[in-house]
């Protein structure tokens, strides 16, 4: 607790809990100790929703179901240094000029399994088009057809 807050409790002033805690030889915190890491693990909310990359590197899971990771000045991450664990396995295996502009598909179409043989880099209409084949839609012509029975969708779901 700090002095603010059972100054706060005590209906006093912050100075009078310091200077009573001093007289009576009571160790206080640093500022740095009193405003230690609270963020990720280290926070008393955190929900482990994520797993650990082999490297001990904290996963965490986006809302497409992908493991994501944080590396802050990464090419390809985001602003806030977030990139697909995929993504990143494969910059460092072929390198990020390889994988920029592309697509990074799971072969196994299990987006928790970032082993690199199971990673290939494709174009992004290639990887569509695989990905539209899973789902059960092909396109013809531009228009989308069910690979069972060869009719027409009408509203197919959008390809993310």
């Amino acid at each position: 607790m700090s002095t603010v807050q059972l100054a706060k409790q005590y209906n006093t002033a912050p100075i009078t809990i310091n200077s009573w805690l001093k007289r009576h030889g009571v160790i206080l915190r640093s500022l740095s100790e009193a405003h230690a890491d609270v963020s990720g693990e280290n926070n008393p909310k955190f929900k482990a929703r994520g797993s650990y990359a082999k490297d001990g590197v904290y996963l965490s899971p986006d809302v497409k179901g992908y493991l994501r990771r944080t590396v802050l000045g990464h090419p390809l991450a985001s602003k806030r240094g977030l990139i697909g664990e995929h993504v990143y396995q494969a910059c460092l295996h072929w390198g990020v000029e390889q994988v920029r502009g592309n697509d990074v598909h799971h072969k196994d179409n299990n987006k928790a399994n970032n082993a690199i043989d199971n990673l290939e880099i494709l174009p992004r209409r290639a990887h569509r088009k695989i990905e539209n084949n899973f789902r059960g839609v092909v396109l013809e012509n531009g228009v989308s057809i069910c690979v069972n029975c060869r009719r027409p969708i009408e509203n197919p779901k959008p390809v993310v």
